[in-house]
């Protein structure tokens, strides 16, 4: 086989190269023609389920618990026969509350974690431009404007006319 990525197992066949500017496109093709895209296909013409794919983070979504408990089981046994692998570092839940894409996502709510508004408040620090920190606070504020102002609010102490 012919590959830019080393083999992280022997019984492995395939892989997609990393950063390859198709990966994205064969891991999307890879992923809707296997057991385990077939089931989230399947789940997402549910009335009562939401499912979400971004490159390799797959979250779903109900209003039920029990019916997200019933589903784990499932979503597993079909990743293992479609021969991809869980990161168990990744995965939460069900739970009423999770961070995906460093952002708590709740009922209702949604904010970006303490971590990367804490890293958000350093760059806007350490900004050379008004415009580094506009593009942060309009990408907090997207997310939570409760939470853009109170960015604002931490950095009432930085002069904002740098250019």
């Amino acid at each position: 086989m012919i590959s830019t990525v080393k083999q992280p197992s022997p019984n492995l066949t395939h892989t997609l190269p990393f950063g390859y500017v198709q990966s994205p496109f064969l891991a999307s093709l890879c992923l809707a023609k296997s057991r385990l895209g077939r089931l989230l296909s399947k789940l997402s013409s549910s009335n009562t389920i939401v499912v979400s794919v971004y490159v390799d983070d797959i979250l779903i979504s109900s209003t039920s618990s029990e019916e997200l408990e019933k589903l784990l089981p499932q979503l597993e046994s079909a990743a293992e026969k479609s021969n991809f692998q869980f990161n168990l570092t990744k995965q939460q839940g069900p739970s009423a509350e999770i961070e995906a894409f460093n952002i708590v996502i709740g009922p209702g709510s949604q904010t970006i974690s303490e971590l990367r508004f804490a890293e958000f408040l350093y760059e806007a620090s350490k900004a050379k431009s008004r415009h580094q920190i506009k593009g942060i606070f309009q990408y907090i504020k997207s997310v939570d404007n409760s939470l853009a102002e109170t960015f604002i609010d931490k950095l009432s102490h930085i002069d904002l006319s740098c250019e």
